[in-house]
């Protein structure tokens, strides 16, 4: 894959030659732990030519383990160009299903801006990284954390990653983030590969444990104008694997008892906060996330106003692999936060419906 990049990245050289290269990452890499590295193209980021095939497969009949750096680039994606679907390129995908059958033991490292479906990958490899448009220090950091070496390296997906059908499911000129089946994690009912906020971290293991949610009720009158009561919802992590590293906890609300009649009842999840630690081996740690009623559970009413409705809400906090739930409950009348404007000379601020 090609490297890109905008300005000067190396002092006084444009042709950016301090940049570490995949291959010099891993070459450091296997070198310092007295392995070996095999090198092969295999094939371009799209196109028709095979040609690199051939070496492709005897490298990986000779490896232990392949590592695939594949995804996208800007000819495929950018300001100006759409992709018309969210495939892997087609030659990749024939790539990958190949060698799998020569050495399954295959991690794809994908690199994109946009989510990439994989339909079609998905059952050939052993792992999968997604790494963005990366910066200047990829080369060097990727062999590293791959190889255990850097321990604060990973995190969770940051979007939905769709099944290729989804371009299909969806009208892709119509906007409206409820219509089945939904768009974004706040919305989609359907069954992706993998949810916002899924990772794993490959260093170690961690668990969730219920601790407490401590909550102020909220009743109609009680407290200043426009509270709607506090509370607090802490977990315990805990790291159950022989390695330190970072794990990242995500919380997130649901209403359970908006009216039909409002838009927001068909929100499916919406984070109100996220934590990212780091704990050695077998050290656990308690993570809380701070609740307002007022100021979490905003959400727009049929008219545009921001408002807080009364009600029941799920908390969840998960780390993408466990998770604890939990149920509040908000009492009172609609709280409206912040009123759309419709006239240039009305405005009006915490009020209350």
């Amino acid at each position: 894959m090609p490297f890109f990049c905008i300005g000067e990245v190396c002092r006084n050289d444009r042709s950016n030659g301090c940049v570490t290269s995949f291959y010099e990452g891993f070459a450091n890499v296997t070198q310092s732990s007295s392995g070996t590295l095999l090198c092969a193209q295999g094939c371009a980021v799209s196109g028709t030519n095979t040609s690199g095939f051939i070496e492709a497969f005897k490298m990986a009949s000779d490896a232990e383990t392949v590592v695939f750096l594949g995804g996208l680039d800007l000819r495929w994606e950018s300001e100006d160009r759409d992709r018309p679907n969210i495939r892997l390129p087609d030659i990749q995908v024939d790539l990958i299903q190949k060698l799998s059958k020569i050495n399954p033991r295959i991690v794809l490292i994908l690199m994109h801006g946009g989510m990439v479906g994989l339909d079609d990958v998905l059952d050939h490899v052993e792992a999968i990284v997604s790494i963005g448009y990366p910066g200047p220090y990829a080369g060097e950091v990727l062999p590293r954390a791959l190889s255990g070496l850097e321990q604060r390296a990973w995190g969770k997906l940051t979007m939905t990653w769709y099944r290729n059908s989804i371009t299909e499911d969806l009208n892709m000129l119509d906007f409206e983030m409820t219509r089945s089946p939904g768009r974004t994690y706040r919305y989609y009912r359907g069954n992706p590969h993998f949810r916002f906020g899924s990772g794993l971290n490959p260093l170690t293991t961690f668990t969730l444990q219920d601790v407490a949610l401590e909550a102020t009720n909220c009743f109609e009158g009680s407290g200043s104008e426009g509270s709607c009561g506090r509370a607090v919802l802490s977990v315990l992590v805990t790291n159950t694997g022989r390695k330190e590293a970072d794990e990242v906890t995500i919380a997130y609300f649901a209403p359970l008892d908006i009216p039909e009649a409002e838009p927001a009842w068909q929100l499916r999840e919406q984070v109100f906060g996220f934590e990212r630690i780091h704990l050695n081996s077998g050290e656990s740690t308690k993570v809380s996330f701070s609740i307002q009623g007022n100021e979490t559970f905003q959400l727009a009413d049929a008219s545009g106003n921001l408002v807080t409705f009364p009600g029941r809400y799920q908390l969840v906090v998960s780390n993408g692999l466990d998770w604890v739930e939990k149920t509040i409950e908000i009492h009172g009348h609609n709280n409206i936060i912040r009123w759309v404007k419709l006239e240039d000379d009305i405005v009006h601020s915490q009020a209350t419906a």
